[in-house]
């Protein structure tokens, strides 16, 4: 697990920034929630992350709700589960 200790410390930065709102954010929670899936799928690219190590650090923060902003816990949606996930997210960026 010490492997992936850098990666984690990542990954729960960027759950809790995607779950709160900001006063200078104009992104809707299910824009932030896409953005962390995109990183994901784009980090594991460089850094390759075990997809079930992901789902058990969404499953840990799942567990954690009561200190987020109510109905504010993003899904873990890998883009790999998609016949073509470049693609896909090209056209959800564009």
């Amino acid at each position: 697990m010490d492997k992936y200790k850098h990666f984690c410390i990542k990954l729960l930065k960027h759950i809790w920034h995607a779950s709160k709102e900001t006063y200078y954010d104009n992104m809707s929670y299910s824009e932030r929630c896409s953005n962390l899936n995109k990183w994901l799928y784009f980090y594991s690219k460089i850094d390759p992350v075990p997809k079930e190590f992901i789902k058990k650090v969404f499953s840990i923060m799942y567990n954690l709700k009561e200190i987020f902003p109510p109905n504010h816990i993003c899904k873990y949606s890998p883009y790999d589960d998609y016949l073509e996930p470049e693609k896909v997210l090209k056209l959800l960026i564009f």
